[in-house]
């Protein structure tokens, strides 16, 4: 599966969701990879940045997309605990 279709499945990643459709990094991330993906759980944005109601209103897309950016690398990276 790709990225979004495994985020869907996920309750925690409802922001991340929102976030990657309003910006239209899902359609990048369904597409031709290899991506990887650093997935913050919603609670992570609850605090900073003012929460994902702030940054998916539209006034804050910019903002938005920057934060998403560091999120997204191109290419395939495991993290292995060890």
């Amino acid at each position: 599966d790709d990225i979004p279709k495994t985020l869907e499945s996920a309750e925690f990643f409802n922001g991340l969701r929102a976030g990657l459709m309003t910006t239209g990094f899902n359609e990048i991330l369904a597409g031709e990879g290899p991506y990887t993906l650093f997935a913050p759980k919603d609670e992570a944005f609850m605090e900073e940045n003012g929460g994902w109601e702030c940054l998916l209103d539209p006034e804050n897309e910019d903002a938005l997309i920057e934060i998403l950016s560091y999120h997204i690398i191109n290419g395939t990276y495991r993290f292995t605990n060890g």
